[in-house]
């Protein structure tokens, strides 16, 4: 791969009230692919019987497909090779985006700052490099994917900075998203379609008094489908096992509401030394782990629960932490996907409850 990026930004204040913030990025990539995937143990070559190119068959065959070739029957991309699972030959593709940014801030007071923003992002394109079988006589690709984005917030502090609240709206327009859709027995890579997405975002921090702080933030996201693509759509209908990748449904991923509260106390020692007591609280609703919204991998809503003490030398020279994470064990699925076509549906769990011990040293 090629790369060949440029970027720059200017913040201008022509006055105290306002500043202004213009920058861009250009990104140029050439790219190029061979993959060399080979079916080593000839599985499907086995299990179908098929002949390769001199006509030769693999005997005992439970579905035979002989005189038929692996290569007329299964598409498999290399008649000389009949193990061959990826297209031979090179692939390229080339990529040119410049994403702006351009930003406001207005400073009514001291401490308080409102702002105003519009950028472009970009996430380049390539190909699906491992397949679980042939997907014909080319290499499955996929596009950028592009979003655009306004935003609007205000960051302020208050009560000689004994309180700051933080407050963004935003919403997005996200074109051809990168997704993992399932192309018969083969997990793909392609571009799912386009999406609107709209949110807002809460942050507080405040210090009571003196050696406690407590951080609490709240983030709601509603991110649906505004067209989904063909490959999407011809693999992503619902049926008795999944929800389907459809108009208007949610992204996958994409949990509509989180919450989290990390209260700190630090206690200062007799002999100059401190304990710090920190907690941790995350609320997150559910979430669908995969493109086609498989019902047996929708993760439930689910509250973690994490601790730990930390005792500081009087020097600040070593920390001791001791600590656990996800203290009630909740166990929910963190990801997944779904292979219909051979009759698998497979997750991966998120970490059970776990303690730990940790020493710092500062040089």
């Amino acid at each position: 791969m090629q790369q060949s990026p440029f970027f720059g930004q200017i913040d201008y204040q022509p006055i105290d009230l306002i500043s202004i913030t213009a920058g861009g990025r250009y990104t140029h990539e050439k790219k190029t692919f061979e993959g060399g995937q080979q079916d080593l143990n000839g599985f499907n070559y086995k299990l179908f019987g098929c002949s390769d190119a001199n006509g030769n068959v693999t005997p005992n065959g439970p579905f035979p497909l002989a005189p038929i070739t692996c290569f007329q029957g299964l598409s498999y991309p290399d008649p000389s090779n009949p193990v061959r699972v990826y297209v031979p030959g090179v692939n390229r593709k080339s990529f040119n985006n410049f994403s702006p940014k351009i930003g406001i801030q207005l400073h009514p007071a001291d401490r308080l700052l409102v702002y105003g923003s519009w950028s472009k992002g970009y996430k380049t394109g390539g190909w699906t490099t491992r397949l679980t079988n042939p997907q014909g006589n080319f290499a499955p690709d996929f596009n950028e994917e592009k979003a655009t984005t306004w935003e609007f917030g205000v960051k302020s502090t208050f009560l000689d900075r004994r309180l700051q609240v933080n407050a963004a709206a935003f919403t997005t327009d996200y074109k051809d998203i990168q997704l993992n859709i399932q192309i018969g027995t083969s997990p793909t890579i392609a571009n799912a379609g386009n999406a609107r997405i709209r949110g807002i975002e809460l942050e507080v921090v405040a210090e009571p008094v003196d050696g406690f702080r407590i951080n609490t933030s709240l983030g709601y996201i509603d991110a649906v489908y505004t067209s989904v693509s063909a490959a999407a759509a011809a693999v992503g209908g619902a049926n008795a096992f999944q929800a389907g990748t459809l108009v208007g449904t949610s992204l996958p991923k994409t949990p509509k509401l989180k919450l989290n509260i990390s209260p700190r106390y630090k206690l200062g020692l007799g002999n100059g030394g401190a304990l710090v007591l920190l907690g941790d609280y995350t609320h997150t609703s559910s979430v669908w782990n995969d493109t086609q919204r498989t019902f047996l991998l929708q993760r439930v809503p689910s509250d973690i629960f994490n601790a730990n003490l930390t005792y500081q030398d009087p020097h600040d020279s070593w920390t001791l932490t001791i600590g656990a994470t996800n203290l009630t064990d909740k166990r929910f699925l963190t990801a997944g996907s779904s292979n219909l076509a051979d009759g698998i549906i497979y997750g991966t769990y998120n970490r059970p409850r776990e303690w730990y011990a940790r020493v710092g040293f500062k040089f």
